[in-house]
């Protein structure tokens, strides 16, 4: 798959497993190579893509109704079901758009999302543990429900500073120490000129076709009595993937903030006793002073 990507950029820490080495080099190739480490990844991750419909539905459109597009039918149907049974399914009919080949809609979609048969100098080589869950999941919803690391607060809670029943364990503490220089190395990534670049195209053109195919189903429906009716999906995603982009940069401040603090008054505020300890309060300042220096640079909206 790697021979598939021209001049393949990497990122990612050049020490994965310390807690004192935050060295970051932006797309450089490491030295030694191990493909365990790394992912071959999209930028605009697909579950996005997948959540931008439903965020309509609950959020956008909760409340409305819209004729059943199949013509047996007479009643009115939520927003998920009118998009799904237009958009999708064994009766969606193919369509060109502009000059193109007639094609369902997932396959316009299809063809315009980035793939390493069209775009693979779209993809990038990201660590796995910058790249889950931090970076897949940085713009998802919080439900309280996570179980991944980082964004599963009651287990970092649990395992920085232990409970009432269980003591403080420092090995647990390191491995939260880590879930949080993963996170921050994620906001590096993602805030990357390079990656920046790649991710303004990718939303530009995935809001493009949505727009298009928006315009272009009222002309050619599936039921000429009962035709899609316009959602102006093109501003919609516009909203939403800037919904989505402050989601990250906030959620990402404030998990950072939150979990140093954690760390701090838990392993460096009192006073420590023991080698392993006091080295490991020296490794939180470490991570202070270089989420502070990430914290200062901008994480500006790449579109």
């Amino acid at each position: 798959m790697d021979a598939m990507i021209p001049k393949p950029k990497f990122y990612g820490f050049t020490s994965l497993d310390s807690c004192d080495v935050f060295a970051f080099p932006f797309g450089g190739i490491p030295l030694v190579i191990r493909r365990d480490f790394y992912q071959v990844e999209h930028v605009l991750e697909w579950q996005t893509m997948t959540d931008f419909f439903s965020w309509i539905g609950y959020k956008k459109k909760a409340n409305e109704l819209f004729l059943d597009s199949d013509p047996s039918k007479s009643g009115r149907v939520n927003v998920c079901a009118y998009w799904k049974a237009t958009w999708t399914g064994e009766g969606a009919k193919a369509f060109p758009i502009g000059q193109s080949a007639c094609k369902v809609v997932e396959q316009h979609l299809q063809d315009e999302y980035p793939s390493l048969q069209h775009t693979p100098h779209e993809f990038v080589w990201l660590e796995k543990t910058l790249n889950s869950p931090p970076k897949a999941n940085m713009r998802a919803w919080k439900n309280g429900n996570e179980r991944l690391s980082v964004f599963n607060r009651q287990s970092m809670i649990r395992n920085i500073a232990g409970t009432r029943r269980t003591r403080r364990d420092i090995d647990k503490a390191k491995e939260r120490y880590l879930d949080l220089k993963y996170l921050l190395g994620a906001r590096r990534c993602m805030r990357s000129p390079a990656i920046a670049a790649i991710m303004k195209e990718q939303v530009n053109r995935m809001g493009d076709i949505l727009d298009k195919i928006d315009r272009e189903l009222p002309s050619d429906p599936k039921d000429k009595n009962n035709p899609w009716v316009s959602q102006s999906m093109g501003a919609l995603w516009k909203e939403y993937m800037e919904e989505r982009f402050r989601i990250a940069n906030s959620r990402t401040e404030k998990d950072m903030d939150e979990y140093f603090e954690e760390l701090r008054d838990t392993w460096s505020k009192s006073p420590t006793t023991g080698l392993a300890t006091k080295h490991f309060a020296q490794e939180i300042r470490k991570l202070h002073a270089e989420w502070m220096k990430e914290k200062r640079i901008p994480w500006k909206k790449p579109w």
